[in-house]
Formats: C-alpha cells, structure tokens, sequence
C-alpha cells in the first residue's frame, strides 16, 4: 500500500522546523499534544526526516510496557548503544538501560545526574534531537529526566508528545510549556476536507469524504485504517461496509478482563445510546459496583478511551465506529435483553428518513441511495445519522433488521 500523506498538519510541522532553526546552545522544545491516533509520532516522524541540516544524533524513547519501570525512556533511547562507551559508573549505566544484571542500588539523585551526564555525552556537539513519545505512559523517574533535560543547556531540539496525562506527568507537562523556548500544538480531528485530501490521494476521488469523517470523528489513525482494509473496495466502503474483524477487535479488546458491571454499560450504550443505557433495568446489580455503581462504570470506560462526556455530563462513544464495533460484539440473548428493555414508543421518522431507510432496507449505499432519491450524498449520510440514533440501532445493518421488523419495507 502506497503512504497515505499526512493531512491537516502542516503549521504544526513548520513549528517544529521553526524550533529547530533556533536551537543553539540551549535546547528547543516543541510539545505536541492530543488524543489517540491523531498523529502525533506520523508528525514527528514527518519533521525528523525533514529537519536541515540533518541532526547529529537522534534520541528516541517511549514507555515500553504497560506497567512502567524506572527510567523506562532512558533505556528505550540507549537501545542497541553499548553501555561501556557511556560515562558513569557501570552499575548505574546498567541500572539505567535496565540490563538484567543491574544488582546495586543508587540514590534517586545520583542516577538523575548519570542519566543527563550520560544524555549530553550522546549528543555531543550536536544539534542533535530528543524525542519523549506518550509522556503520559513515562515512569516518574523518566519524567523527572525530561525536566531536567529541558532545563539542562543543550544543543538540542526535544519533541515530547502526550495524551491527555495524570496529575505527575500534567506538572511536568506544564513545566515544559513555562518557558518561552517552548512551542505548544494540540492536534485536533482533521476536517471533512483533510478526510478528503486522504481519501483523494488513496482512490482518486474525494467522494465518501463526509461518510468517513463521520464514521472516524476525524481521527487520523481510524481513517488510516479504514483506507488500509477498504483500498481495495473504494471509497463508498468506507462509511457503508461492516468493521473487518481485526479492527473491531481493536476496539472490543479494551473490554477483555473488565468487571461485568462495565461490559453491560458498554453493551448498553452502544444498543440503545448514552442517556437510555444510565436508566436502571431489572438485570441491573448494584452490588457489582458498590464502590461508585453506574458512576464509576461510566468513568472506567472514559479512562479506556471507548466513552467521552458531553457538555451535559452524558456520555457517548467517542468514535461512532466504536459504538458499531461494541454493539456487533453484542451476543443474541443479550441484545435481545436490552433492546426489550428500550421499549418505549416507536421513533417518529420524517418523510425523508423513511425513504433513506427504505434504501438502506435494500442494500443500497449511500452514494446510490442519493442518486435514486435525487438528493447529496451528503444529506443522504445526515439521515442515515439520524436514523440510527432514533432506532438505536449501531450498524446499518441493524437500521435494515430494524425496517423490516416494524413494516417499513413495504
């Protein structure tokens, strides 16, 4: 597959390149922040390779598991460099790359000073690069090197990139941007247009752009993905052709190992939608929970990534394909259970919307539903939105099921 080009991103990559010009003997810092898969490390890959004159040295490093160890970045930018040409006493050197036979214990302090000593040896002269990935995922040790490094007189540009942090690495966040050598740029969705400028290089044509923005929220990995497992299909697949399995997984995955109390709300919500998965039903157990119930389900699965809060405290998936991916996950006897608890009155349809849902009822896409109606593929995508709110439906395969079960195919 051909490298889709990077959208949207373009201040943001001359602020870096900005930053870079003004390095001397004192570092640059560019923080880049924003949420999962907006293209953070896409964008400092970007810059590396267009950086003039090239870097001397480039120093990368992230968090390496899930459950961080001391001076996990340290280790994971010394990668491959061998220890005994580093300065320090060799017990330290190996405590800091994390080597299996690190046995004596040093002070906190003295291993901070060796690993800014051993930083500024690598980078030598320079102008080199210092690269923090996911700041928010670092070890307090890690984050207290990074402080210290952006304090420290280098010759260097440091990238460092963060999700949304907890309260140790906010504070070494907000000291990175207290000083005036510091550019700060969040990366939001991309646009309707940037969607279409993928979608343009990929298959040629900006059409499907809307649907695929819906579908992803603008996200720029989900639309690289969705490119990636429909290049083949074109582009109309991308807001109309079910999740291949690996990318549902991506999402249901988060859920693996989760207490029954969370699963349920997830289920729920994706069934029936944020505000209508919150009202009690008879299955519903508070002892599951006692520590903060349906309260504490909704933070859990804020802090997965899956759910975001509204203005008004209500939650909602934060992709709609998220939504899909759980509700498809949804086994029979239980989705039966909750759409049975739904109840409530039939959803007022306008004309229009059941006309769409008669096309989708048939199978058409989008883009042929509008030509049959005589409308944008655009308005068509607006209705199709809708109809799956009102029918609580997550797919449109289950709009279709939906129309046939309540005698709108006729």
């Amino acid at each position: 597959m051909t490298a889709l080009p990077m959208a949207g991103r373009g201040e943001e990559l001359a602020a870096i390149l900005g930053a870079w010009k003004q390095v001397g003997d004192q570092s640059q810092i560019v923080v880049l922040t924003g949420e999962a898969g907006a293209g953070k490390s896409r964008l400092v890959a970007e810059a590396l390779a267009a950086l003039r004159p090239r870097p001397t040295r480039v120093l990368a490093g992230q968090a390496r598991s899930h459950a961080p160890s001391p001076y996990d970045w340290t280790a994971s930018a010394l990668s491959g460099h061998p220890v005994e040409d580093l300065p320090g006493p060799p017990d330290a050197l190996a405590w800091l790359t994390q080597r299996p036979d690190a046995r004596r214990e040093f002070s906190p302090g003295m291993l901070l000073r060796v690993a800014v000593d051993v930083t500024r040896a690598v980078l030598g002269d320079g102008p080199g690069v210092l690269v923090v990935e996911d700041l928010h995922d670092l070890d307090p040790a890690s984050l207290a090197l990074v402080a210290e490094l952006a304090a420290t007189p280098l010759p260097a540009l440091v990238i460092v990139t963060s999700r949304a942090p907890d309260a140790l690495a906010g504070r070494v966040l907000a000291r990175l941007g207290g000083t005036p050598r510091t550019v700060r740029r969040h990366l939001g969705p991309l646009s309707v247009e940037e969607v279409g400028d993928v979608l343009e290089a990929a298959f040629g044509t900006r059409v499907g752009a809307p649907a695929a923005h819906e579908r992803t929220g603008g996200n720029a990995f989900w639309l690289t993905e969705l490119v990636a497992a429909f290049r083949s299909a074109g582009p109309d697949a991308l807001g109309d052709a079910p999740l291949p399995a690996h990318l549902a997984s991506m999402v249901t995955d988060r859920l693996a190992g989760e207490a029954p109390a969370v699963v349920r709300l997830a289920h729920a919500a994706a069934l029936l939608g944020g505000a209508a998965a919150l009202a009690p039903g008879p299955r519903d157990e508070p002892a599951d929970d006692p520590a903060g119930g349906t309260d504490a389900a909704v933070h859990r699965l804020v802090s997965l990534g899956l759910l975001v809060l509204g203005p008004d405290g209500e939650p909602g998936f934060r992709y709609p394909l998220m939504r899909e991916a759980v509700a498809d996950s949804v086994l029979p006897a239980e989705r039966a259970a909750l759409l049975a608890r739904a109840g409530g009155p039939e959803p007022h349809l306008t004309g229009r919307e059941r006309e769409v849902l008669h096309c989708v009822a048939a199978g058409m896409t989008n883009q042929q539903a509008a030509t049959s109606l005589g409308i944008s593929i655009r308005t068509v995508t607006v209705h199709v939105s809708n109809l799956l709110r009102k029918t609580g439906s997550a797919s449109r395969t289950e709009a279709a099921l939906w129309a046939v079960r309540n005698g709108y195919t006729e």
